[in-house]
């Protein structure tokens, strides 16, 4: 038996349905017919990293350490990029690799550096000057997918929301979509492999600029023709998203608001220096007052209060933005911007429940959170992005050689689809994995 798992970073029901319903993606609409499928749940956030290492894993973020984009120091007042060293946590293809199963891992998110397996390596963003670091397993494959695909981690000029189908950078993003999945497809066929992840992070890209516009149909006519590819292998197929998607109509602008109501101080003469600073380089540590400061948010929900636990006025100052912040409201549209505010506890466990955020934001669709800390507006309308992140993400499993019916089951978390992968190859879930097999839940 050999497994393909397809990683589409972002993707969801909500945006392919119309475009099955409409015969775009006829190789993805015949898959769905033959298949186990249904919305796959994402950790919160629902963010790229942590949860393709959730996906990996099988485990929530407070066993792997990391909760999002940015690692939040309060002790050290230190804000750094995690890579794939700062994960703890077992991937699933190395149970695989010690059973004497050969496999590739293509393109993941957070996998950088990369990890020795019985079989191919290729690590997914954020990788920093990307053309000179070793990011295969072995080194050498990294010289044969240049000269072979001309492979390369980031499109060679960055997508804006000016982009058309036509412009380079557009073009060039299509190319790696087919690079990755041709990469893989290659693998799997010429060297015999029994199990093969690929991630295409393109996509989203894509989403995230023009959502359901001519640039992202593209994209996906494209994977649709991989979709089938794989098909007539008679390979087991999962399609699967870290999280899903969703237009944006607002953006909420969180540490302002922490601003404003006196929970955050920063150091205004640094400003110009740090607004051109992305979540992937972090500088706000040198603008937050950390001395005169409670709080401090990142994008997409997190927040970290700045007392430690066991100060007396700590759980009240918890309770005390809880509260605030589930009652914040768009003062356009009159409706609360939170599906719901999270203790960190009523989220994760584990052994580094402590660095968690104190509280998360689960913000509702339609809004999208920046921690942004310059200007004055709590609410902007949205700069660059048309579609933000969404929980509700996608999951396909189709097995040519199964007996059941055409499924759609609820109720499955990204955690779960390492345990269901252990057990298509005939292993054990690890106890330590918080994930369920979705045949359990069949």
């Amino acid at each position: 038996m050999k497994v393909v798992v397809m990683g589409l970073d972002g993707a969801c029901w909500r945006l392919l349905d119309p475009w099955i319903a409409s015969g775009e993606l006829p190789h993805l609409a015949k898959l769905r017919q033959r298949s186990l499928w249904g919305d796959l749940i994402s950790q919160l956030p629902p963010v790229t990293c942590p949860n393709w290492k959730c996906y990996s894993t099988g485990q929530n973020p407070g066993k792997l350490g990391v909760y999002w984009w940015q690692m939040i120091d309060r002790d050290k007042r230190k804000i750094k990029v995690p890579n794939s060293l700062s994960f703890h946590g077992k991937d699933y293809w190395e149970y695989l690799s010690k059973n004497g199963k050969r496999v590739a891992v293509i393109n993941m998110p957070s996998t950088f550096p990369p990890s020795p397996v019985n079989g191919y390596f290729i690590s997914g963003h954020p990788i920093p000057d990307a053309e000179n670091q070793n990011y295969t397993y072995p080194v050498s494959l990294k010289q044969k997918l240049y000269q072979r695909y001309n492979y390369r981690i980031y499109p060679q000029s960055k997508v804006c929301r000016k982009s058309t189908l036509e412009t380079p950078e557009i073009q060039d993003t299509l190319r790696l979509i087919d690079v990755r999945f041709e990469t893989a497809y290659d693998l799997l066929v010429e060297h015999d492999l029994d199990f093969v992840h690929v991630t295409t992070f393109d996509i989203n890209v894509l989403q995230h600029f023009f959502w359901s516009g001519e640039q992202t149909l593209e994209g996906w006519k494209r994977i649709d023709q991989h979709i089938q590819r794989f098909m007539d292998l008679g390979v087991v197929l999962i399609l699967m998203s870290d999280h899903g998607s969703a237009p944006i109509d607002f953006t909420f602008n969180i540490n302002v608001w922490l601003q404003k109501h006196g929970y955050l101080r920063i150091h205004k003469d640094k400003l110009k220096d740090w607004q051109f600073v992305s979540h992937s380089q972090p500088g706000k540590e040198e603008l937050i007052d950390w001395e005169n400061s409670q709080a401090v948010a990142t994008s997409q929900g997190p927040v970290y209060i700045l007392k430690h636990p066991s100060q007396p006025d700590y759980e009240k100052l918890r309770q005390e933005l809880m509260r605030k912040l589930s009652e914040v409201k768009n003062p356009e549209t009159g409706e609360p911007i939170a599906e719901r505010v999270y203790l960190r506890e009523e989220l994760y466990h584990g052994p580094y429940l402590d660095q968690a955020p104190d509280l998360l934001v689960q913000f509702r669709d339609g809004y999208d959170i920046k921690d942004r800390m310059d200007g004055t507006e709590l609410f902007t309308q949205p700069q660059h992005w048309r579609a933000g992140n969404a929980r509700n993400g996608m999951w396909v499993l189709y097995d040519p050689n199964a007996s059941y019916s055409p499924t759609k089951i609820e109720g499955v978390n990204i955690i779960d689809l390492a345990p269901t992968i252990l057990e298509l190859f005939n292993l054990s879930k690890p106890e330590n994995m918080d994930g369920q097999s979705i045949f359990d839940k069949f």
